[in-house]
C-alpha cells in the first residue's frame, strides 16, 4: 500500500532528470572570464570554448566570430582604446592579424545577427605572443591588473594577444 505513492513520485522524477540530461547535452558549452574592478564593479565575457572549431586557424585579417559574438557585459562605465563602454551587454568580436590583433566591442546582441561595423562602440589593438604549448580550442582570461584595470587575454592556437580595460 505504502510503495505505491512511492514508485509513482519516483516514476514521476525520472522522465524530468533524462530531460534536464538532454538539454544540458544539446546546450552549447559556455565558459566565463570575469574581473572585478577595486570599487567592486565587473567586467565579465561569455564565449564558447569551441567556437572556433578544433583544429583550425582563425580568420586572419577577417571578423571572428561573424555569426555566434562573444558577449562583454559591464556593471559600470569601461573604457577600451580610448572609448567608454556604458553599463551593459555588449557583442564582442576579434580581428586576428598576423603581428597584432583587434578587439571590437559592438552594441549589436540581437541573437543570429551578423556583424555590423555601423555598430562598433569601441575598438583596441591587441599584442600578440606565440605561445609554447599551442591551444586548440579558444580560451579567454581577465585579470584585474591595478585598482582601475583589467586585462583581457585571448588564447588561441599558438597565439595569445592582450588588451586593457580600464575604469574612467
Amino acid at each position: 500500500m505504502r510503495l505505491l505513492p512511492i514508485a509513482a513520485a519516483v516514476l514521476s522524477v525520472v522522465p524530468l532528470a533524462s530531460a534536464a540530461r538532454a538539454q544540458a547535452a544539446s546546450a552549447d558549452p559556455q565558459s566565463v572570464a570575469a574581473c572585478t574592478f577595486d570599487d567592486g564593479k565587473e567586467i565579465s565575457v561569455r564565449y564558447n570554448p569551441d567556437m572556433a572549431g578544433r583544429d583550425k586557424e582563425l580568420p586572419n585579417g577577417k571578423i571572428f566570430p561573424e555569426d555566434n559574438p562573444m558577449l562583454l557585459f559591464t556593471q559600470g562605465a569601461t573604457t577600451l582604446g580610448g572609448s567608454t563602454i556604458p553599463v551593459g551587454a555588449f557583442s564582442m568580436y576579434l580581428i586576428p592579424g598576423k603581428d597584432d590583433w583587434t578587439l571590437i566591442v559592438n552594441r549589436n546582441v540581437t541573437s543570429g545577427s551578423k556583424y555590423d561595423p555601423t555598430q562598433d562602440l569601441a575598438r583596441a589593438s591587441m599584442k600578440t605572443a606565440k605561445l609554447d604549448n599551442p591551444l586548440n580550442h579558444l580560451k579567454i582570461s581577465l585579470g584585474h591588473l591595478a585598482a582601475q584595470q583589467c586585462e583581457i587575454r585571448v588564447y588561441y592556437g599558438k597565439i595569445g594577444a592582450w588588451t586593457e580595460f580600464k575604469e574612467p
